[in-house]
């Protein structure tokens, strides 16, 4: 079964920073953990099978290894769902910590994403209020968490493993196509289960025997290593993903989106919680040593001063070298350059330097005014 990739917010992670300085030691860490299988106002065809146990690992490694206190929910209803929500939003203060993680539905409907309860009514078209009136919106629930003043802010939202919403002629409703814009408070990390164009396995095969999705099991055990920053974790879970998927011949390429200005991690490997908090954010991880033969490529094509041109960019090239472009993630990082703040727009990994130039070749032979290859 695959997980369809939906619009912008398969997989987010929110860096958002409130001030400067280090961390007060005396900040709490709080989670929110929400895994919905059965969806009851919608055929079995729609029903997930994997969402739940996500859940309970997530809220294992959260509590467990980094330290969390942990707010849960399992096949939650809209009362239940809103009664966590609320109790989760009393826990969160000033200079805390908070990690939200949703596992089940999810959509977009106009600029705002939705996490649907196990409840959520049945779909009527042109109706698109019979949703979105009785969801979560993950924008505005992050919004709220900021106007607390929590220090960083880390959204999982492993949503929508197929179209909730899909007619009978296949075509989706209220769901935006590729990137979108996320407003989020000085800076931002985003890493998707797939990429552009591309959908998310929910499992291997029917028999699969493992209890996690593919993005989950990859994701976990990342999480409980030490020492690693926002995009040591995103490039593993590339990694890791990706060869899960080839071995079953299909193409699943995480892709990620950094606007944060240095690195970050959760997870100080080895050190106490308090130490951990205190360099979390304001530290960057020791990147390993690279080994031999382990480079990786990615082509690059403009610069941007803006998000919305970079991402606009990438869906034109997508459309217009969907051939060139096939399995290959985009990637938009933000960088100073002087006095500017500038946006990046690259696409891969590709394994050797002679893959990313053939692909610029393509793309130039296309008419394309640039691209180029270089090590990520």
């Amino acid at each position: 079964m695959k997980r369809a990739r939906l619009s912008a917010f398969i997989l987010i992670l929110f860096f958002a920073f409130v001030g400067t300085g280090p961390l007060a030691l005396a900040a709490k860490r709080v989670a929110l953990v929400v895994g919905n299988n059965t969806y009851v106002n919608y055929p079995s065809g729609k029903q997930l099978k994997k969402a739940e146990n996500d859940a309970r690992a997530m809220q294992e490694v959260l509590r467990g290894t980094l330290g969390f206190e942990v707010v849960f929910a399992e096949g939650a209803d809209w009362k239940e769902m809103n009664a966590r929500i609320n109790e989760f939003e009393g826990k969160i203060g000033e200079g805390d910590i908070a990690f939200i993680y949703f596992s089940g539905h999810g959509v977009s409907i106009g600029a705002e994403n939705y996490l649907l309860p196990s409840d959520v009514p049945e779909y009527v078209a042109g109706e698109e209020g019979r949703i979105s009136g009785n969801s979560f919106g993950a924008d505005e629930l992050n919004r709220r968490i900021q106007k607390k003043g929590a220090r960083a802010i880390f959204a999982v939202l492993d949503a929508c493993r197929e179209n909730l919403l899909e007619t009978e002629g296949g075509k989706s409703i209220g769901v935006l196509g590729g990137l979108r814009n996320i407003e989020a408070a000085d800076g931002i990390f985003v890493l998707f289960a797939a990429g552009l164009g591309q959908t998310a396995l929910d499992r291997l095969s029917e028999d699969d025997p493992n209890p996690n999705s593919v993005f989950t099991r990859t994701l976990v055990p990342l999480l409980k290593t030490g020492g690693l920053s926002q995009v040591d974790l995103a490039k593993r879970v590339q990694t890791g993903v990706s060869k899960l998927a080839n071995s079953i011949g299909f193409s699943q390429v995480p892709a990620y989106y950094d606007q944060i200005l240095g690195l970050v991690t959760l997870n100080g490997g080895g050190s106490t919680v308090d130490e951990a908090e205190e360099t979390a954010i304001t530290k960057p991880a020791n990147k390993p040593a690279i080994q031999k033969g382990g480079d990786e490529f990615v082509v690059q094509l403009a610069s941007f001063a803006n998000l919305d041109a970079a991402t606009s960019e990438y869906r034109r090239l997508e459309e217009a070298h969907h051939e060139a472009l096939d399995g290959l993630s985009s990637q938009i990082t933000v960088f100073q350059d002087g006095d500017r703040i500038l946006f990046r727009l690259s696409a891969g990994p590709l394994p050797t330097k002679e893959e990313a130039q053939n692909v610029c070749r393509q793309l130039i032979a296309s008419g394309e005014p640039s691209c180029w290859a270089r090590l990520q």
